[in-house]
């Protein structure tokens, strides 16, 4: 009850005699409109008791009814629970974000019993709250409601409820009680609270999470809210990072994948690759992870030949990299079940991957097939990419931070200005500096990987990223873009001009211009046939080839499809390459260009730079227009060999 509407009754058993509701109203310092709200709600709460108010116009209103029951009815009262205006504001959130109310300031002052000019200051103290979390506080004709993303609106949501928390607890106490599971079956459904409540705790024992009990407790309601929203086809969505920002998230992706579809089994609630982002997101937010990874000897050796397998090919060494091992442990053993089980996850990543480090992951590619003998599974292209990750993450921290020079013609102010816009959207290991033009006349600069300049520079061997002399936010995509361009792709794949690899696996018999097929299947026999009968394959290349195709797309976006069968099957390196007349459906992509690649054991060290000089024929479309499209079978075979 509203401590005002009390203070009313106890006023009202003070007077012996009829009074005015003015004469209340000054008393309380309220509106009599206020009043009059207040004698309604107490009306209600009376009409079971022997007490009620009496009004006589003229003379006004008075409390009728024995002086034991008005003593009781007071006593009563000191065991009421008043609404502090903090309590009420949580109230009027409640109604605005999980009930998705239009109010009225009207109706908020009857429901509360308090003045407009009270819910006036409420909602100005929550639009400030709203504004945390993107939320506009609307008002129109319709009433007061909110606006906002989904996102934030779940945000904003799982904040409430543990502002809630919180209040009742009256103490800092982060673990859940039996009567805070009851407290939140107030907003949410009980159903969907002791569900989830039982599934992420079983889940956080089962996989022996890392995770203090506030934590433990945010991720719970972060959970609840989310099931109870997605029931209703409410998907949170967040805008993608940068890539390599991104790859940060896959280690616990796998983890996130597996609670939700848990969860969702459970209420039968059909999710998206989003929603695992989002509780993926929020896993890592929260500091969220498995304590220690079991080393399992059945796949540890494999693991281990795996990296010193691409370490060769790739001219580093990975051998000692205890993350990398361990990640490829905790990897590996639901992996290797998933796959028996044909229970494939999607890599929210593939399509970048394939792209950005599409040499790195036909390696993997053409790595893991002693993984795919040994353990008789295919690794799909979703798996392929989970490990192309650990690899290139492994791969960058071998490398070391990058060294950037930001550069103004005098003065360190600009250059400051762009540092801090800069550092937040490039790796934590590289370093920045700040120098000024003259300054930069006397540096050596052989050891500097990037140089970021409001000005012209005429310095060769370096990097440089021209912007203005007030960064704006083009600026800062440029930078960012030509960071990736710089630094994302590997030695090997920049501009080749000599192609000795290729000119020693590419054949002219094995060069097939202006062909024409119907379909997918019949330009794969047709390939196969010819390694067949030049004796380059063993028995089963046809069927490992197929199989591989099944499991997801060899195709690029660039219009060419990379088939390619396990190593095992293979007698002699060879590159088949067939330009077709019209383009083909290759599982869910059209191509016209197909360059089958055939790789023995004994040439594996060769993988690294074969591949990075195919991929400068068909990484980008108009490289397939230049090479294939524009091109007669010679011209091809001459740029090849000049």
């Amino acid at each position: 009850m509203n401590k005002k509407a009390i203070q009313l009754i106890e006023k009202m058993i003070e007077e012996d005699d009829y009074q005015t509701v003015s004469f209340f109203a000054l008393g309380l310092n309220v509106s009599t409109r206020t009043i009059f709200n207040y004698l309604e709600f107490i009306e209600e709460e009376l009409k079971d008791s022997d007490l009620y108010v009496h009004k006589v116009q003229g003379r006004g209103i008075r409390l009728i009814g024995s002086q034991k029951d008005k003593i009781d009815l007071l006593h009563s009262l000191n065991g009421v629970e008043v609404l502090s205006t903090l309590e009420r504001q949580l109230i009027i959130i409640q109604k605005l974000i999980l009930e998705e109310q239009t109010l009225t300031y009207q109706k908020l002052s009857d429901y509360f019993m308090v003045s407009t000019s009270s819910i006036t200051k409420d909602l100005e103290k929550i639009q400030h709250f709203f504004k945390k979390y993107s939320i506009q506080l609307v008002s129109d004709k319709k009433g007061t409601y909110v606006i906002g993303d989904e996102y934030h609106k779940q945000l904003c949501q799982v904040t409430y409820l543990e502002e809630r928390l919180s209040l009742k607890k009256k103490r800092s106490e982060d673990t859940l009680q039996k009567e805070d599971l009851s407290l939140l079956k107030l907003f949410i459904e009980g159903e969907i609270v002791d569900g989830v409540y039982q599934i992420f705790h079983e889940f956080i024992g089962e996989y022996q999470l890392h995770v203090s009990h506030k934590y433990s407790r945010r991720m719970f309601i972060t959970l609840i809210v989310f099931i109870s929203r997605l029931k209703y086809g409410k998907h949170p969505y967040i805008e993608k990072d940068f890539l390599f920002e991104e790859m940060k998230y896959l280690d616990s992706y796998i983890l996130a994948e597996e609670l939700l579809k848990r969860i969702c089994s459970q209420f039968q609630i059909v999710y998206e690759s989003q929603d695992v982002d989002y509780i993926n997101k929020q896993l890592m937010a929260l500091k969220i992870k498995i304590k220690e990874v079991p080393v399992n000897p059945i796949y540890l050796s494999s693991i281990q030949e795996l990296i010193n397998q691409l370490s060769e090919i790739l001219k580093v060494n990975l051998n000692q990299d205890q993350k990398l091992l361990k990640s490829l442990l905790f990897h590996f053993t639901p992996m290797i079940y998933r796959l028996r089980m044909n229970a494939n996850i999607k890599n929210p990543l593939l399509h970048e991957i394939q792209t950005q480090y599409s040499i790195l992951f036909s390696i993997i590619a053409h790595s893991v097939y002693k993984i795919e003998s040994q353990y008789q599974v295919i690794l799909t292209e979703d798996e392929i990419a989970f490990l192309t990750v650990y690899f290139q993450v492994a791969l960058e921290r071998n490398k070391g931070g990058k060294k950037i020079l930001i550069v103004c013609l005098s003065g360190i102010g600009t250059s400051e200005l762009i540092f801090h816009k800069i550092q937040k959207a490039i790796p934590a290991q590289d370093t920045l500096e700040i120098t000024t033009y003259h300054a930069l006349k006397k540096r050596d600069l052989r050891k500097i990987d990037l140089i970021i300049s409001t000005i012209d520079l005429d310095i060769e061997d370096i990097p440089i990223i021209k912007v203005s002399a007030l960064i704006s936010n083009s600026d800062l995509k440029k930078i960012t873009e030509k960071y990736a361009n710089f630094f994302y792709k590997d030695d090997y794949e920049r501009e080749i001009e000599h192609f000795q690899y290729l000119k020693q696996y590419i054949e002219e018999k094995m060069i097939f211009w202006d062909m024409e097929f119907k379909n997918k299947d019949e330009c794969l026999k047709f390939v196969m046939e010819k390694l067949y009968s030049a004796g380059y394959v063993k028995e089963g290349f046809e069927k490992s080839i197929l199989e591989r195709e099944k499991i997801g797309t060899t195709a690029l976006d660039s219009g060419v499809a990379i088939p390619h069968a396990s190593i095992e099957y293979t007698r002699e390196t060879k590159i088949v390459i067939v330009n077709l007349k019209h383009k083909i459906l290759w599982n869910d992509k059209k191509i016209d260009v197909v360059a089958l690649i055939n790789i023995n054991q004994k040439d594996k060290a060769n993988v690294r730079n074969l591949l990075g000089e195919l991929y400068q024929f068909i990484r980008e479309r108009k490289d397939v227009e230049k090479y294939f499209k524009m091109n007669t079978k010679d011209e091809f075979i001459k740029s090849i060999n000049q």
